[in-house]
């Protein structure tokens, strides 16, 4: 990762912008703990408070690692609790405030690194972070650059076999690539012309072909890569579990950054990835590839995993996924129940873990969805004829297959909202094109990570 200047570059905005203290105006008396050892369950405490408070303590963390000697132990606590508080103002904050606020003290910890591997480890983690603050600007391009510069530098930090830290921020890496990844073929399914947009909601298939070197190749390029990651990353969950378990809530004492809320969220975007992969393979005329299989799977072990509760945003993202897979496979649900007893969450909704004659209710899904204006991806904003065929001929047929409920989604918002609200349930991208999709593949390929996802192109 490069100095402010290469990030003002990758942001598109003004060279050099000067960094900008996020709580200069709020004046709140909130001072550090003095001892440092402390520092990780401070930054635990105002994580649950406010937005306020977690700009402060993130300021005045900046300010001790810039302002502080070039290295004492205390450097990786600081940067520890940096990175704990760090991760909820990536929703909090305007993006590049935040990247102004966390590149220089990245760049002091790189400086540093030589005097503990854990600052390899904290800076890796960092940067993760200000890879979130770009996929929140639609700059996706920047947003892969920065994942390829976090593994660098998590690569770099040694393994401790009594200490899961580096697993899981690994772990975490993963995770955030497989969501920047998936976000980029959402983004080329989806349909970005305003006016095409219009003539779609107006109840017209789209007209527009699909361009197979210019948009399918990459497609499948990022796809492909956004399903092994988010695998590796449910792989490593997973051994992290056998291997220490996971706590509800992270210990400080134990320097753990996981919680039994990280398999939820990585299952759930690895099942995400998988339903955009398995739609660029068909798209691909690809019958062979088994991700809509690996998704049935991963989707069973979600509604049958009882440790920890499901979130609203996660029922949402499960019901979007119900639907996507259902009109990849005839209309029917996603879920098979098994016969000997498996439990299945009690907190799961209805619908989404129980079939209407082996069909998914698609209806409740529509109305949950609409009930709390969340869209349905890429379902209802299909850019190409072939996408649009395809949910055609294999999303089932009558009043629960793809078309029949397209229509009714699309009356049943345009009844109950504008245009311009339309516009903001629509997914889209003012930035990802062609263009962005294929420097965001060739930066895959570059990065060695996914030698095979040129297989067959």
């Amino acid at each position: 990762m490069g100095k402010l200047e290469e990030i003002s570059r990758l942001y598109g905005v003004e060279s050099g912008s000067p960094y900008r203290h996020l709580a200069s105006d709020h004046g709140m008396a909130l001072t550090l703990s003095s001892d440092y050892y402390d520092l990780a369950h401070q930054a635990y405490q105002v994580r649950r408070s406010s937005k306020v408070r977690r700009q402060v303590f993130a300021d005045r963390l900046v300010t001790k690692l810039m302002n502080g000697a070039k290295w004492d132990e205390s450097r990786v606590h600081e940067a520890e609790a940096l990175h704990l508080v760090s991760v909820p103002l990536a929703g909090e904050v305007p993006p590049l405030e935040l990247v102004q606020l966390l590149a220089p003290p990245i760049e002091r910890l790189k400086d540093m690194r030589r005097e503990n591997q854990e600052l390899w480890r904290y800076s890796g983690l960092l940067i993760r972070t200000v890879s979130m603050a770009a996929s929140k600007l639609d700059r996706y391009t920047a947003a892969y650059h920065f994942i390829n510069q976090a593994h660098g530098a998590l690569a770099t930090s040694t393994e401790d076999q009594d200490n899961m830290t580096k697993a899981e921020a690994i772990q975490q890496l993963l995770l955030q690539e497989c969501g920047q990844l998936t976000r980029n073929v959402e983004a080329g399914l989806v349909e970005h012309d305003k006016v095409r947009r219009k003539v779609n909601w107006d109840g017209n298939p789209p007209e527009r072909s699909l361009q197979i070197e210019e948009e399918l190749v990459p497609m499948r390029v990022l796809a492909r890569a956004a399903a092994e990651s988010g695998r590796q990353g449910c792989l490593r969950i997973e051994r992290i579990i056998e291997r220490c378990g996971l706590p509800d809530e992270p210990d400080p004492e134990d320097r753990r950054l996981a919680a039994s809320s990280w398999f939820l969220t990585s299952n759930i975007m690895y099942l995400r990835s998988l339903m955009s992969a398995a739609t660029v393979e068909l798209l691909a005329r690809n019958q062979d590839s088994t991700y809509s299989i690996e998704a049935q799977r991963v989707y069973a072990s979600i509604i049958e995993w009882t440790r920890t509760p499901l979130q609203q945003s996660h029922k949402l993202d499960l019901t979007r996924a119900a639907l996507h897979w259902a009109f990849l496979n005839d209309g029917n649900h996603p879920y098979l129940q098994r016969p000997l007893l498996v439990p299945i969450r009690k907190d799961v909704p209805r619908y989404l873990a129980f079939s209407v004659d082996g069909k998914l209710d698609v209806d409740k899904c529509s109305a949950e969805l609409f009930a709390h204006d969340h869209n349905a991806g890429v379902l209802d904003n299909i850019a190409h004829a072939q996408t649009y065929q395809i949910l055609s001929e294999r999303g089932g047929v009558g009043r629960l297959g793809y078309l029949s409920w397209l229509d009714r989604r699309r009356r049943m918002v345009k009844s109950q909202v504008t245009d311009d609200d339309i516009e903001e349930q629509v997914r889209s991208s003012k930035t990802t094109t062609t263009v962005m999709l294929s420097n965001a593949a060739r930066m895959v390929v570059r990065s060695g990570r996914y030698r095979y996802v040129l297989q067959g192109l």
